[in-house]
């Protein structure tokens, strides 16, 4: 995944970097709103997720984030941030964007972000079978190559540390 992290403290910036280039995404990473929009418009890096911090130096991350998801679609983005007042969270609640609470581990970040993309995703229906619906006919495997039947009462694996449960 391309991701575009909006972070103004550059220590923090690095950890999230860190964290998410560990878990095998690209991540390019802004520290204001400005560049976060001049990169947005740069067509030769597809952004996937805005992880974006909420009070950054030149304006406010929930303010940004709302205005982008107008102009930059099939982009997804998420809140980040250590002073969401309970105003913010509602609006966020209200517009339906995710957001998480500094500090956080961006792998934790990453996958209750992705369960909750699987949560809205669409599923797939299998059609309902009907009275009229052909049955498949059962193919005969071979003897030769037919699975194993597992034993009844198969033995007990024993494994050793410091002698106990070895096989005496």
């Amino acid at each position: 995944m391309n991701i575009l992290l909006i972070e103004d403290e550059q220590d923090l910036a690095t950890t999230g970097i860190m964290q998410l280039e560990l878990m095998g995404h690209t991540v390019k990473a802004v520290y204001d709103l400005a560049e976060a929009e001049a990169f947005m418009q740069a067509p030769e890096f597809k952004i996937n997720l805005v992880i974006a911090d909420h009070r950054l130096p030149d304006g406010l991350g929930i303010d940004y984030v709302l205005e982008a998801r107008k102009q930059h679609a099939g982009v997804d983005y998420v809140i980040v941030s250590g002073c969401l007042t309970s105003d913010d969270m509602a609006r966020l609640d209200s517009e339906h964007l995710p957001y998480y609470h500094k500090p956080l581990l961006y792998n934790k970040l990453i996958e209750s972000f992705r369960k909750l993309k699987a949560m809205r995703a669409p599923t797939h229906v299998n059609p309902p079978v009907t009275a009229s619906s052909p049955e498949p006919e059962a193919t005969p495997v071979p003897e030769s190559e037919a699975a194993p039947v597992p034993e009844a009462n198969p033995p007990k694996k024993r494994f050793g540390f410091f002698g106990f449960g070895k096989k005496k």
